[in-house]
């Protein structure tokens, strides 16, 4: 009989064990489960990102693509070849569109007042003529001009 108490207590401990076994196995299955759905949620997020990016760099939206989109993908997949290549592409265009932007303004900047010069080099028609008063009256304004500033001349 103590035999059988003992198989019966060797069966029991082995039923632990690989009741115990199994719980594991199901609880590494359950993590291995939800990383796998945490795994594609992640790339669904990313790939929407990058349709995003996609799209507005079409449109030349690219200091958004650079402030906003690109930061997103460095959050979500750091150090992966999308994310260095969206931070890196979405980086030099913005930074080259503001440098067009500052080349077009000192441009502008060159060109407008020699613009205003051949403006201003533009004869125009005496119509009305111009008339002079007499000279007696060009002469009473010369000398109220010299007393009035005698003291700068």
């Amino acid at each position: 009989m103590g035999s059988a108490i003992q198989s019966a207590a060797r069966a029991e401990v082995t039923q632990r064990e690989i009741q115990a076994r199994s719980e594991a196995v199901q609880s590494s299955q359950s993590s291995i489960k939800r990383l796998i759905v945490e795994s594609e949620h992640q790339t669904a997020t990313v790939q929407q990102l990058v349709e995003r990016y996609n799209l507005l760099m079409s449109q030349q939206l690219l200091a958004a693509v650079n402030n906003e989109i690109a930061p997103q993908i460095t959050a979500i997949d750091r150090g992966t070849e999308i994310d260095i290549a969206t931070n890196i592409e979405s980086s030099i265009a913005a930074n080259e569109e503001l440098i067009w932007d500052v080349i077009s303004i000192k441009n502008r900047a060159f060109v407008d007042p020699l613009y205003l010069n051949e403006v201003a080099a533009v004869s125009f028609v005496h119509e009305p003529p111009i008339r002079y008063p007499p000279a007696d009256v060009w002469q009473a304004l010369g000398a109220r001009r010299l007393t009035s500033f005698a003291s700068i001349l």
